[in-house]
């Protein structure tokens, strides 16, 4: 048989010309990691099995065998029978990696489609593969939406020429913050105060700026991402500004007796609880209203004092926060003698409660975060007292403290009006004789571990009966446990 070897070589010319052009198309075109090609149109990427672009599919089970195969490219890329007929919008590619349709991005290749090195199409960079500074304004809020004053808030990512990018501001009195000059591309933003805190995936783009303060977009922490428990108490009722806050938390008893006449006392709750190291470890922040639950345990369960002291002191020094109120203050000064100095003799509990009942004090706001809360370096402290009222409002007899520690803080101080006798079960204040300088109303104390400490000696009743001062610095001070 003869052969023709012109239409031979012929033959063999095509065939090479063919792969050769496949080969190049496949390496321009799908290449994200290896040199970011653009022959494509947006939204479409090269299909090495049917030699040509094709539209980018949100599917990522979508091979050339009906949708079951990855792509031949490593699973990078969708198949040539897209799967699915929604297509990515203009500007945006297909990420197989989180299975959504994410912002065109520049990697260090410049690549804007998925590549056979399996990049993404979008690591972070600048959108549109510009970068350049844009703007993010907002405000922080709490669970309730109630914004947040005082919240540390920080930007993290790259910055244009891919060295890491960060800053730190401080919302306002209105939950106000901007960042100005932020390097476009993705970066992640963070509200934190206390325990508390939020992440969120923000992107910048160049020239542009991100509005994060409107009702719908500000960012607010998430209620139930700190474990929270509360002691009630006879003369407090924190329970109702966590409420009011939408906070979780789990009550973990009362400091009443349970008798014929209180059927509902749950004092053997409270101190199972607080004898209970590994039940407290799992909570970070802990409340101990002010009651008589100090006074019923030593009266009836002696012998566990110190076991709740020990427990306490281990609680705040892994890092949880511990607050406590008026008559609850032994919870404190028992657990760390240096953070607050009581009026009198701090080893006898009732010395301190001396402070007089109805008064109204002008207090001097002296720390700078709780200045930034309300707007103001002062601010008016009640301490009503009406037994008539139902329910009846007790405040006599608070607690009265002359200073602070070295590791503690004094947020807020103002001049107190004493009893004119000492404290006796057997005796009322019922006139005012003498004053306490400066006596420090809201404390708190830093332990060696990180935990938190606050002391006040005001109480936190239910929204309805505190002033506007008071409301913003009870939410003020519990986003700072």
């Amino acid at each position: 048989m003869m052969i023709d070897l012109r239409k031979l070589m012929a033959s063999v010319f095509v065939v090479l010309l063919v792969a050769s052009l496949g080969a190049a198309c496949s390496d321009d075109t799908d290449s994200g990691g290896q040199g970011g090609g653009d022959e494509c149109e947006s939204g479409e990427s090269f299909n090495v099995l049917s030699g040509r672009c094709e539209p980018i599919a949100r599917d990522n089970n979508s091979g050339s065998d009906g949708g079951t195969t990855p792509g031949v490219d490593g699973g990078t890329d969708p198949g040539s029978d897209a799967g699915g007929t929604e297509q990515c919008p203009e500007g945006q590619s297909y990420n197989p990696v989180s299975g959504v349709c994410e912002p065109n991005g520049s990697e260090t290749d410049a690549g804007t489609n998925p590549g056979e090195d399996g990049g993404s199409g979008y690591d972070g960079g600048p959108i549109g593969g510009t970068c350049g500074p844009g703007t993010v304004i907002g405000k922080a809020c709490a669970p309730s939406g109630e914004l947040l004053a005082g919240a540390t808030v920080t930007i993290e990512g790259f910055d244009c020429d891919g060295n890491p990018y960060t800053d730190t501001v401080q919302t306002d009195a209105n939950g106000n913050f901007q960042f100005d000059d932020v390097p476009a591309g993705q970066h992640t933003l963070t509200i934190s105060t206390g325990s508390f805190s939020r992440n969120q995936t923000i992107i910048v783009q160049n020239g542009q700026t991100l509005d994060l303060s409107s009702a719908a977009a500000k960012v607010c922490l998430d209620g139930g991402s700190v474990k929270i428990a509360v002691i009630e108490g006879a003369y407090d009722h924190v329970a109702g500004i966590l409420d009011d806050l939408q906070l979780d938390y789990d009550i973990k008893g009362n400091d009443k007796m349970s008798s014929f006449f209180e059927p509902n006392g749950r004092y053997s709750d409270s101190l199972a609880f607080l004898k209970d190291s590994a039940a407290m470890s799992q909570y970070d922040i802990i409340f101990i209203n002010c009651g008589e639950l100090w006074n019923v345990m030593g009266q009836n369960n002696s012998g566990d004092v110190s076991t709740v002291i020990a427990n306490l002191s281990s609680y705040l020094s892994a890092g949880n926060s511990l607050y406590v109120s008026d008559w609850s203050h032994p919870f404190l000064e028992k657990v760390f003698a240096d953070a607050v100095d009581f009026h009198g003799d701090d080893q006898t509990i009732n010395d301190a409660r001396i402070g007089y009942a109805p008064q109204t004090i002008s207090a001097q706001v002296t720390s700078q975060g709780l200045q930034t809360a309300l707007g103001n370096t002062q601010a008016t402290i009640e301490f009503p007292h009406d037994p008539t009222a139902n329910p009846p409002i007790i405040n006599n007899n608070w607690v009265v403290a002359e200073g602070a520690g070295a590791s503690s803080t004094i947020h807020l101080q103002g001049d107190a009006q004493l009893c004119s006798q000492p404290f006796s079960s057997l005796s009322r204040c019922d006139s005012a004789a003498g004053t306490q300088p400066s006596s420090p109303l809201l404390i708190s104390y830093q332990g060696a571990g990180g935990g938190t400490a606050i002391y006040t000696a005001f109480h936190n009743e239910r929204q309805s009966a505190l002033n506007q001062d008071m409301e913003k610095i009870l939410k003020f001070l519990i986003f700072q446990l």
